[in-house]
């Protein structure tokens, strides 16, 4: 990497982790600025260590304005990055900008539209999915450029990878998103991505991955095993090829191992999930169609057969009618062993604690209704959405607010503190968005739920993990009741709801419903 400015002395200061550690934030350039005012030790060049760089720009006259432009550029080579550093000064600033400028413009112009109150937003969700996606392995979209919390983070600590990972199912939800605009080539490279890259051998999918592929964390959530089938469907990637060496190794794995989970959604627990079973459900009835194109009958036979068998069981996996949160049945955010109605003890495994596993309710099962297997009007939805919304639904100044499942332990300390394995989760926007969406299958008014997620972006349009869930704050200045927190932003799930919620409002239906599933379980009602 190097810098240039123009006109310019450039002093760089570096630590190395190395041999130098009591260095770092000591006596780098910042720590020279916040001592002294000045830079008081100057370098050139700087190797293997975290460099800190400081430009001192040299004021012609006292007191007059100053012009000044910055080239940060990065090559193989020194030479390399120097030569693109003084090729794009060389060029006027103004045409380097409208050059820029001009292709995203172009980009966002060729889109789906949508209601012009939302457009603003709509664009810059476009753009950050976008630029989500790593330019070396096409398709690979991760979940975050961000660390959570990051300002308490060493930026030198080589453990701390934040979210630049890829999950199967934030690409999917990105995916969908990319479908929706009319962005299908961005679509059709995430689904090359989750097959030509992060497929396993066996069918499966990685919890998450690097870049590259390599699994990061070691579990397995089976709706990432799900989602990518439900897409290859959506995409029409029917062929021969992909069906043999992808969708059915897929498909075979999640028959074979669901449908309890290792992880569900949240990744933090084992068991029998309705958001986990809703993509276990969906994902093996897109394959059957597929599988059937192909003349492969017992596949499909057998894809459908347990799709339908699962079904048939959920109710008895997941709904239990001796919790304490209503007298009617409801939905469970997990029921370890299927067996909603036991009382056995839930560990919260971010540090929440330990509770009656019918005492933790989440609104995962929304995913029945959004992949086609429930109608909207289902009484064991209804019945369960009045639970959620007694027990983790908060009306803020911005608009309604759910956290992901009561007692989640995944946010800010009570004194404002980044999460460092103890906290307390806040609302999670992509959840009012989820909420959106549920209400246009419903036929009803969704626009009030989209208002929300647009008044939770901050003043540079990006769109939060989770926002602030009370009127009390103990850091004022930092964290406001419905605004963002210190978690990740922008995440691209939420901004990848977002655009489906807006594009939905505008064409009153749920875009990213497969037919395919909602047909199916339509003529079995």
């Amino acid at each position: 990497m190097c810098t240039l400015i123009r006109p310019s002395t450039i002093f760089v200061r570096a630590e190395d982790h190395r041999r130098h550690r009591v260095l770092v934030g000591v006596n780098d350039g910042l720590a020279d600025l916040r001592s002294s005012g000045h830079l008081v030790q100057r370098f050139d060049r700087a190797v293997d260590g975290n460099v800190a760089e400081a430009a001192e720009i040299r004021q012609p006259t006292p007191g007059t304005p100053l012009e000044f432009a910055l080239a940060v550029a990065f090559g193989s080579s020194l030479d390399g990055a120097l030569a693109d550093a003084r090729a794009t000064l060389a060029q006027p600033m103004d045409a380097t900008w409208q050059s820029y400028a001009g292709g995203w413009r172009r980009y966002v112009a060729r889109l789906e539209p949508v209601d012009a109150a939302y457009a603003d937003e709509y664009a810059m969700s476009a753009m950050v999915l976008r630029a989500h996606e790593d330019k070396t392995f096409r398709g690979a979209i991760i979940a975050s450029m961000t660390i959570p919390w990051g300002h308490e983070v060493d930026a030198g600590d080589g453990n701390v990878g934040g979210y630049h990972l890829v999950w199967a199912r934030d690409l999917y939800e990105a995916a969908t998103g990319f479908i929706g605009m009319g962005d299908r080539a961005a679509a059709e490279r995430a689904l090359d991505y989750l097959f030509r890259v992060q497929q396993k051998p066996d069918g499966s999918f990685p919890q998450n991955s690097w870049l590259d592929g390599r699994p990061y964390w070691g579990s397995l959530q089976l709706d990432e095993v799900s989602y990518p089938l439900i897409l290859a469907q959506q995409l029409g990637r029917t062929d021969a090829e992909t069906y043999r060496e992808h969708v059915r190794p897929a498909a075979e794995f999640v028959v074979a191992h669901g449908p309890a989970t290792p992880q569900e959604r949240w990744e933090e627990e084992t068991g029998y999930s309705p958001s986990t079973i809703a993509a276990e459900v969906a994902g093996p009835v897109c394959a059957a169609a597929i599988a059937e194109r192909h003349q492969d009958g017992d596949a499909a036979s057998r894809y459908r057969n347990t799709a339908d068998s699962w079904m048939n069981q959920l109710d008895g996996w997941t709904m239990t009618r001796t919790g304490s949160l209503a007298r009617e049945p409801y939905y469970l955010r997990v029921a370890q062993h299927g067996a909603p109605d036991s009382g056995e003890r839930l560990e919260i495994n971010n540090g929440g604690g330990t509770y009656d596993e019918r005492a933790i309710v989440d609104a995962g099962f929304l995913e029945l209704v959004r992949l086609g297997i429930r109608p909207a009007t289902d009484p064991r939805v209804t019945a369960s959405l009045a639970v959620v919304d007694r027990t983790i639904k908060v009306d803020t100044p911005n608009g309604p607010g759910w956290y992901r499942y009561n007692h989640d332990g995944y946010g800010e300390k009570e004194n404002g503190r980044g999460f460092d394995m103890t906290g307390v989760g806040r609302l999670w926007p992509l959840l009012t968005g989820e909420r959106g969406e549920y209400e246009l299958a419903r036929g009803g008014n969704a626009r009030p739920l989209l208002d929300a997620l647009l008044r939770f972006a901050n003043a540079g349009r990006m769109l939060p993990e989770q926002v602030w869930d009370r009127r009390e704050s103990p850091l004022p200045a930092q964290l406001r009741f419905g605004e963002g927190t210190g978690s990740a932003t922008p995440l691209a799930w939420t901004h990848a709801q977002f655009i489906r919620l807006a594009l939905g409002v505008k064409q009153r239906r749920v875009i990213e419903t497969p037919e395919i599933v909602r047909a199916y379980f339509a003529g079995r009602r």
